[in-house]
């Protein structure tokens, strides 16, 4: 069975990065010695940051307050990267847009900065891919972003477009390997040979550039969200995984490690906002053993364990969507059929969401 999970994955990138992603910047102005004081905008958009991680009011006034005395270019863009975030959390969703296009196209602004917010918009489109029209009235609409979606023809090809533009402002693990994805899904659709060949080796070329930007965060070169390292290996796990379904690739274990070690980042973060997109992966990586390995079912029911003691709320949504029939997700249905054949469990999960029992 050939699993295009690309949809999937979309949506849990858009998500967890839109919720969890101003971790990246919480910790950029901590003192590093006792001698060291914060200035008044660090002390203001701290407080901010911090009330907007524990889902507090105040977060956008604190935050306002502080980019009102910014006292430079690099402050100012952090700043408004977060105060983004808590319009979104608020539902100001358009203004939230409007602050990351400005970072995004502020040259003054630092490119690793630029990077973020355009990695952010194109996620708040992922974390809701039927909204086609809000794409397409707001975020590919004014200067550079309304040539990607003319250039490109499809809003797939848009997005692939943009996550381009990030990388040549600065290397991220999410972008490159989303962009690895993108190249990797299309290998399960008919491509002639040449074409096939061609996408495989831009699939691996990303791949090798997100090895490089993940390398630079974990040797502590390059702040980052536990996010973007997180779905940043996921999303090289799903297309190694596309690469290894479409023979280009000769060993599975290279994707199980990727899929682990997201695992891993996500098990270790204290932010509770992690807690239901773990699981959204081991989902992920369940139902590509499914598929290549179904024998092994000690192990695929191991990985999903700690679905079963913990608030699914995400998951369970997603679930709900593919049995509904939400058409961006037809492969889903059947991968959780076959994930349900091998762990009763989550066959009784399924059907508590309203599943057919006659599926299984």
């Amino acid at each position: 069975m050939n699993i295009n999970k690309i949809q999937l994955v979309v949506i849990t990138v858009g998500v967890v990065l839109l919720t969890a992603g101003f971790l990246f910047f919480m910790n950029k102005n901590k003192q590093d010695s006792a001698f060291d004081t914060l200035s008044k905008s660090e002390e203001l958009s701290n407080t901010g940051i911090r009330l907007l991680r524990e889902n507090k009011d105040g977060s956008v006034d604190k935050l306002e307050e502080a980019l009102s005395v910014s006292d430079s270019a690099n402050q100012e863009a952090r700043i408004k990267i977060n105060l983004a975030f808590g319009h979104y959390a608020a539902g100001s969703v358009d203004r939230g847009l409007t602050l990351l296009k400005e970072v995004s196209l502020n040259e003054e602004y630092p490119p690793i900065s630029r990077a973020w917010a355009i990695n952010y918009i194109l996620s708040s489109y992922l974390a809701d891919l039927n909204n086609t029209e809000y794409a397409q009235d707001k975020i590919f609409t004014g200067e550079q972003w309304e040539d990607f979606l003319q250039e490109g023809g499809n809003h797939s090809t848009a997005i692939r477009k943009g996550f381009e533009w990030s990388t040549t402002l600065h290397s991220t693990p999410t972008a490159e390997n989303w962009i690895a994805l993108w190249y990797a899904s299309r290998l399960y659709t008919d491509l002639n040979t040449e074409t096939h060949k061609k996408y495989a080796e831009l699939a691996r070329e990303r791949l090798l550039r997100g090895e490089s930007a993940t390398e630079l965060v974990e040797f502590g070169a390059v702040k980052s969200s536990f996010a973007d390292r997180a779905v940043g290996y996921q999303n090289k796990a799903l297309a190694l995984a596309a690469l290894y379904q479409n023979n280009e690739l000769p060993d599975i274990l290279p994707v199980e490690e990727a899929f682990l070690k997201s695992i891993e980042i996500f098990d270790n973060d204290t932010y509770y906002a992690s807690r239901t997109f773990v699981l959204m992966t081991r989902y992920l990586f369940a139902g590509f053993l499914a598929a290549e390995n179904p024998e092994r079912k000690i192990f695929i029911r191991s990985i999903l364990d700690p679905m079963f003691d913990s608030e699914a709320g995400n998951l369970n949504s997603f679930l709900t969507s593919v049995n509904e029939g939400l058409e961006l997700l037809p492969d889903h249905k059947l991968i959780a059929i076959s994930i349900a054949q091998i762990d009763p469990r989550f066959k009784d999960m399924l059907i508590g969401l309203g599943w057919d029992e006659n599926l299984f």
